[in-house]
């Protein structure tokens, strides 16, 4: 959605917006000192990355740049420009939420010019019972040679080399390998020391994703079909064979679909939840793994993830949306960043129940919970809480967060850093890249202000 575009490149249908004079900007030259250029790079990349998750809260798609004094917005239709005015030359005297609120003004106004964009016609398939020949033909070629006396032995998936292709869990066909469990425990520990720094409001880079985990979780109101079965889910990932992991293959969102190797891909697992009034939500929970984990730590890419996420919650009718990180081992969700629902209460409610459910301890007080169905339910390495626990709290925070308009979610989410953008497509939450451990805090203190927290 909102790959940051490479400096240089150019759109081919460009839609003109206010840019300043030369009058302008040669008083703005001779009264402000320039900035080395080193400082200018610098910032122009932080004024992308607040702008793109300004943007991807409006589940816009498309590729956000700073270039000449501008944003500009590298859309599916076309282009867009806005004047970042004197942006870069205050931003670095700027507080973060400044900075975050001046990025989204930015993105506000080329959002509102977005009307002047060509509708998106409609793709056309082409090639389809030639592709299915084809196909076909290269498997009877390929059976016939796995068939060959001489054929060698299929290779034994192993574990990607680099930092982001670990996982604390066995990979399919791994198990016997030998050191495999060695490995895995030793990633265990890795992602429990990162987790530790999380809670100290630590941040985690892509060289330290050993042994994590991203869960995108939705849940839909709809009783008629599980999203498990959708067919609109085709789209994102490759039919799952069983016992494997099914490969992300969604492809406006290239940079992740070209992602591969042992352990790579996306693990799909039904949610079920009870709502209020005896409704049963059904969702689906999808966990990428592998080489799939590293664009989450990166803050340039974490907001792919924010792509995928609205877009997949369109496309399978989902109600209440999440996107959070963590340790493989654990059911604990450490690392929230986007939260979705039809409305702001909505959204608080997919927050508070993603992030304070599974948190440890959960932040809601012992009143709102129900015992788990094996032990522990919060226990290291434990199946996290029961299908009871989720009925029962979901609809408690669902009731509790109602009275929850915009501005007073806005002012709860504040002391945390987070923001709420609402549109005609519904409302969603986001947490800066930075200290990790905001949207857990947001979580908790929501919890609290609607009185379904605990002390």
């Amino acid at each position: 959605m909102i790959p940051l575009r490479r400096r240089g490149a150019r759109g081919t249908a460009v839609a003109q917006g206010k840019r300043m004079s030369a009058e302008d900007s040669e008083r703005r030259t001779s009264s402000v000192p320039a900035a080395a250029p080193s400082s200018s790079r610098s910032t122009h990349r932080e004024i992308e990355i607040y702008a793109a998750e300004s943007l991807a809260r409006f589940g816009a798609p498309g590729t956000l740049c700073v270039e000449g004094g501008e944003l500009i917005w590298y859309a599916p239709q076309g282009v867009l420009r806005e004047p970042l005015g004197d942006l870069d030359q205050s931003w670095s005297a700027l507080p973060e939420e400044g900075r975050r609120r001046r990025a989204g003004e930015l993105v506000r106004r080329l959002m509102s010019r977005r009307s002047q964009l060509p509708t998106l016609r409609p793709r056309r398939r082409s090639g389809g019972w030639v592709g299915a020949v084809v196909l076909l033909g290269a498997v009877a070629l390929g059976a016939a040679y796995a068939a060959r006396p001489d054929a060698p032995e299929p290779e034994v998936s192993r574990r990607a080399a680099t930092p982001g292709g670990h996982r604390s869990g066995v990979v399919e066909g791994t198990a016997d390998l030998p050191g495999e469990r060695e490995r895995a425990e030793r990633a265990a520990r890795v992602c429990a020391g990162a987790r530790a720094r999380v809670l100290r409001g630590g941040t985690i880079g892509p060289a330290e994703t050993e042994g994590w985990i991203v869960d995108l979780l939705l849940l839909s109101g709809d009783t008629s079909a599980s999203l498990h079965d959708h067919p609109a889910l085709g789209s994102f990932v490759s039919p799952v064979e069983t016992g494997r992991l099914a490969s992300f293959v969604w492809q406006e969102e290239p940079e992740l679909a070209k992602l591969s190797g042992p352990g790579t891909g996306v693990e799909l697992t039904p949610e079920l939840v009870e709502g209020p009034s005896g409704r049963r939500a059904t969702g689906l929970r999808l966990t990428f793994r592998g080489q799939l984990v590293d664009p989450y730590f990166r803050p340039e890419e974490r907001v792919r993830y924010f792509h995928v996420a609205n877009a997949l919650s369109d496309r399978l009718g989902a109600t209440h949306a999440g996107l959070v990180a963590r340790c493989d081992h654990s059911a604990t969700h450490h690392v929230g960043s986007w939260f979705r629902g039809p409305s702001p209460a909505d959204a608080a409610t997919a927050l508070v129940y993603l992030v304070g459910l599974y948190a440890e301890p959960p932040h809601l007080a012992s009143a709102f919970l129900r015992a788990g169905t094996a032990g522990d339910p919060h226990a290291p390495g434990g199946p996290g809480p029961s299908s009871l626990d989720r009925a029962y709290a979901f609809a408690a925070i669902r009731e509790a967060t109602r009275p929850l308009d915009q501005a007073h979610l806005a002012a709860l989410l504040g002391n945390s850093g987070g923001m709420i953008t609402s549109s005609a497509a519904g409302s969603v939450i986001t947490f800066p890249f930075t200290d990790a451990n905001r949207a857990s805090r947001a979580s908790r203190e929501i919890a609290r202000a609607v009185h379904v927290g605990a002390d």
